[in-house]
């Protein structure tokens, strides 16, 4: 069974994806969706392409959507791996976090004492791997 989170439009393109090889999203605006499709990868380790695909279309959509959106990448890309230095889903982790922080005042407003210091402490964790651990360019 597939993840209820995921709607069958999204679940489509995977299946899609994986029987062409090509990305095919009628849906690169829809951060929910976007959303959705991210977290297939993460569920069901999806292929690298079709995971930084959905990273790469989010990364250019966080910032212009909902801060709500950046809560949800951050607590998926977290969960995806259990090593923060991984480099999968790093790209939106690290924005998902950086936005996460920049409009905390926003997200916290309606969110119980013990999310609030999980998400905190998760985009505290991605910020500090990201300063003290920087990806190493050949």
């Amino acid at each position: 069974r597939v993840d209820p989170h995921i709607s069958a439009e999204v679940w489509r393109s995977v299946l899609q994806f994986m029987y062409t090889g090509n990305p095919v999203c009628k849906f690169e605006s829809d951060g929910a969706k976007l959303c959705e499709l991210l977290r297939a990868c993460a569920l069901y380790q999806l292929p690298a392409p079709l995971q930084n695909h959905a990273q790469s279309v989010l990364y250019d959509l966080l910032p212009v959507t909902s801060p709500h959106f950046s809560k949800e990448v951050l607590n998926i890309t977290f969960d995806a791996v259990e090593d923060l230095k991984d480099l999968r889903y790093r790209c939106a982790r690290e924005a998902s976090a950086c936005l996460v922080l920049r409009f905390a005042h926003l997200l916290l407003q309606d969110i119980d004492a013990s999310e609030t210091s999980k998400l905190l402490e998760r985009a505290v964790k991605v910020s500090e791997v990201a300063v003290f651990h920087p990806v190493q360019v050949a």
